[in-house]
């Protein structure tokens, strides 16, 4: 026998191993896809409602409306009419109130954060 002729059987061995190790692996990763579907689709619907935007706009609508309707005994004048029908105001803050409300809100957090870091060095220089 020659010399190389020696391993030629055991790369044929390995390669018809690993050919088949990739056979099995592909065939349980097929089944477990199918499995996880199965699942995903046999799950119950999630307990949460979700809410999109067009129902957020829905429900502000909703807000803004006047709740009492108007009583069809009264009879006023043009102008009475029109202040009934007035809608209320957004209930959402201006812009300006907004940009306050978050400064405000960054300069508690920064004062905390130094408040914090003082504390911490003041622990720091303590003798342990």
């Amino acid at each position: 026998m020659a010399r190389g002729s020696r391993g030629r059987p055991l790369i044929f061995g390995a390669a018809a191993m690993l050919t088949l190790a990739a056979g099995v692996s592909a065939q349980s990763l097929g089944e477990a896809a199918r499995k996880e579907e199965e699942r995903r689709k046999s799950e119950a619907a999630p307990s949460c409602k979700k809410f999109s935007d067009e129902d957020l706009a829905a429900y502000r609508k909703e807000l803004a409306e006047p709740t009492a309707a108007p009583s069809p005994a009264s009879s006023g004048s043009a102008a009475e009419s029109s202040a009934e029908r007035q809608v209320a105001p957004s209930p959402e803050p201006s812009m300006a109130q907004q940009e306050a409300y978050w400064r405000s809100r960054a300069r508690s957090t920064r004062q905390a954060v130094t408040r914090l870091e003082a504390e911490v060095a003041g622990l720091e220089q303590k003798p342990g």
